[in-house]
């Protein structure tokens, strides 16, 4: 009876050992599985321009967030809260419509600051338009002018003006979510309002230009005007350096989509930057009505022999009436990446792609023309492309440029193939039902504000690699800014920091956020082998990747597929906390790498940094070839497994119990390996080790598959249950050989 006592009294403390174990075990791993899947959010880095973000934390704010916010209802009250404004204050316009007959000036001794933007809004969920349809066609009549700096203006319409809706000359400036509409010259233009800022490092920079939409504006000529002049958007004649348009659309304006003209006169602009930005219908109004002299180009990127080297990425350009993107006589080197162009040249004959005045080191990749009218032309190097010359459609593939040096005269290279229309199972959706009289905004857009082309003219299959893509995964751009005096939290985010937006929070992109959120320590890896063709909440990366530059072992991965490391090529992402970079390269790499600016050698292949808490950024320091990155926070742990996924039961019962139990229970290891249990006969041990990753694990490798999950949460899960049943087993098996043992032991 005793020995029965006390078996029962060792079962019992089984039985509770085993639900302790199966509670926290699942809570500890899934907790940390609830880290993982957090997104980080990308900053706005005005010197790389190579984020990824799509819409700022302002534009997520509610009224109500804004403590101090002063609310205007009449023009009067606009212009007045506008004369006075001064850094960190929140102006909230009540939705209606504002009508001025004079142009709105916000001289250059109105400024926000760097990290406390002056904010102007529309009131949550109404339409507010600023009406300037009074004013009479000419030149000075400009709707709004904005000279200042660090001002925020979100929501609003602009609409009629006898010139530009907004001429923009200020500096570190943002419009988000916002129309310009019928205004009778450029919906929204990049230059200087002082004549007398003679060079470009006075001239409008740095300004971020985002989700906006412009339509219908026109230089109309039985006013006076030409029909040539009134793009949807421009950063021409006097801009300077950081400007960036990004995720907004033109169509159905009297000249062109984009103009980033130059004239010989005043010289080079900055480098202007557009992604994710849709250009249609250029040349003819949403009524039909069409004037000749409109050039009607979706993107137009220069003029007069000035050269300025613009980048242009991830946009779609369709039935406009002339091309879909032109050098316009620009002899620098265009970098142009990932384009689709579809049915452009509807008035006036030309090819969707007209670059052929391009500098020879220009750069052309992932481009796709489709249904096009006239050849497209190019000057500089091709790769990965699909274009049009002489009736015939050339691909051009493989990681290899191809230099182009003459298309004017009919070059032809790659393979002949159909138009690409024509093939099945290369675009999502090519049938274009949009209604330039609907709504465009609510037609393509998320409510975020993001584009979303619902699949049309969008790669898919064996062209996937090409054209733009929209819709794919939504980013945030922070941009700090306090709300008010009270503002503590917004306040605080924005101490110690150089850039005009940075990342503060780690959220999801529904959420509402705050800089003094908790942010997850695990460590950020980006893996170019198995995360090519994936987003990367964490790393912005702009460039070009390889196949072919050989293979790299590292922690037991073998990799693959890598970033060039080129002039064009940039890096950059936030760090939450104090951290160590890992850069791994060539394996006989010995030359420097660029973080912040700063040369630093390689070792081995191998580039491991401590950097600060902040924003940073990576270039070319000398040419190579990126294989993996990783961004751990100090004092962190970050786990691999090895390949013993398929290892036999009791070799993953001695090393998961030798890494769970306490030394009680570790000393009692060799005896229930020792001892035959009925169901459980000893295995053959190979010595394999299975590691299991604690809390903080964020990532998983697989040394023989060369996997490496990244924020997954599919793979994250199954993980952590395949962790869990291992744990489980092995406590259960620990605790009957204990049992056995000491059975064995009393006879």
């Amino acid at each position: 009876m005793k020995r029965f006592k006390d078996m029962k009294s060792k079962w019992a403390l089984i039985l509770a050992f085993v639900m302790i174990v199966s509670v926290v075990v699942p809570a500890v791993l899934f907790s940390a599985t609830d880290n993982v899947n957090a997104a980080t959010g990308k900053s706005y880095d005005k010197t790389s321009l190579s984020y990824t973000g799509t819409y700022t934390d302002i534009s997520l704010k509610k009224d109500a967030d804004f403590k101090n916010a002063k609310y205007v209802s009449s023009s009067d009250e606009i212009i007045s809260a506008l004369q006075s404004a001064k850094a960190g204050d929140v102006i909230i316009i009540k939705g209606g419509t504002y009508k001025f007959s004079t142009s709105v000036i916000v001289n250059n001794t109105i400024n926000g600051q760097d990290g406390s933007y002056i904010i102007v809004k529309a009131e949550d969920n109404h339409d507010v338009k600023f009406d300037f349809s009074a004013q009479v066609f000419n030149s000075q009549n400009r709707g709004f002018i904005l000279d200042g700096d660090y001002w925020y203006f979100g929501g609003i319409n602009f609409y009629g003006a006898g010139d530009n809706g907004v001429l923009l000359a200020g500096n570190n400036n943002i419009f988000e979510r916002c129309v310009f509409e019928a205004n009778r010259d450029t919906g929204l233009q990049l230059s200087r309002y002082d004549t007398t800022a003679a060079t470009k490092d006075l001239w409008p920079s740095n300004n971020l230009i985002i989700n906006c939409t412009a339509f219908n504006n026109c230089d109309f000529p039985e006013q006076g005007g030409t029909g040539e002049n009134a793009d949807g958007f421009a950063a021409k004649l006097t801009c300077g350096e950081g400007n960036v348009f990004d995720g907004c659309i033109s169509y159905c304006n009297s000249d062109d989509g984009w103009d980033l003209y130059a004239k010989t006169a005043t010289g080079p602009i900055g480098v202007v930057t557009i992604r994710n930005c849709v250009a249609f219908a250029n040349g003819t109004l949403t009524n039909g009505t069409h004037y000749a002299n409109g050039d009607m180009n979706g993107f137009k990127l220069g003029g007069s022999g000035v050269g300025t080297p613009h980048n242009v990425l991830n946009c779609l350009s369709f039935d406009n009436g002339a091309t879909g993107f032109t050098d316009n006589n620009n002899p620098s080197a265009l970098t142009l990446t990932n384009l689709t162009a579809w049915g452009n040249g509807k008035n006036a004959k030309k090819g969707n792609f007209v670059c052929y005045r391009a500098g020879s080191g220009a750069e052309y990749s992932g481009l796709i023309s489709v249904n096009a009218v006239d050849s497209d032309k190019f000057m500089g190097n091709v790769k990965n492309s699909i274009y049009y010359n002489s009736k015939k459609y050339y691909q051009l593939s493989g990681d290899s440029f191809t230099q182009i040096l003459n298309t004017s005269a009919g070059y032809k290279s790659g393979t002949v193939v159909n138009n690409p229309s024509s093939a099945s199972g290369t675009f999502k959706n090519i049938n274009n039902t949009i209604k330039y009289t609907d709504n465009i905004d609510e037609l393509l857009r998320n409510a975020d504000g993001t584009i979303n082309m619902n699949g049309l003219y969008e790669t898919t299959g064996s062209y996937s690699s090409m054209g733009a893509k929209f819709n794919v995964a939504n980013q945030i751009v922070y941009v700090t800014g306090k709300s008010s005096d009270n503002d503590k939290e917004t306040e605080s985010s924005s101490e110690n920091t150089s850039e005009t937006t940075t990342a503060q929070e780690t959220t999801t992109a529904q959420e509402t956020t705050k800089s003094d959120e908790p942010v997850s320590s695990a460590a950020h890896v980006m893996n170019f082998t198995t995360d090519i063709t994936e987003q990367n909440a964490y790393f912005t990366i702009s460039g070009n990747y390889s196949e072919s530059k050989g293979s790299v072992i590292y922690n037991g991965m073998t990799l693959t597929k890598c970033l060039k490391i080129e002039t064009a090529t940039s890096i950059s992402f936030t760090c939450d906390t104090d951290s160590e970079l890992t850069l791994v390269f060539n394996s006989n790499f010995a030359k420097k790498i660029k973080i912040d600016g700063v040369k630093t050698a390689a070792t081995n292949g191998i580039v491991k940094v401590k950097v600060a808490k902040g924003t940073h950024t990576i270039t070319k320091g000398d040419t190579t070839n990126l294989f993996y990155i990783s961004v751990a926070p100090l004092g962190s742990q970050q786990e691999t497994t090895t390949a013993a996924q398929e290892t036999t039961t009791a070799a993953q019962e001695t090393t998961t119990a030798a890494q769970q139990t306490t030394t009680a229970a570790q000393q009692t290891t060799t005896a229930a390996q020792q001892t035959t249990t009925v169901g459980q006969e000893e295995s053959a041990t190979k010595g394999t080790e299975q590691e299991i990753t604690t809390a903080k694990t964020e990532k998983t490798s697989t040394a023989a598959s060369g996997e490496v999950s990244d924020n997954s949460t599919k793979t994250g899960d199954s993980s952590h249950v395949m962790v869990y049943v291992i744990v489980l087993a092995a406590c259960v098996i620990i605790c009957v050989g204990v049992i056995v043992f000491s059975a064995k032991k009393k006879k």
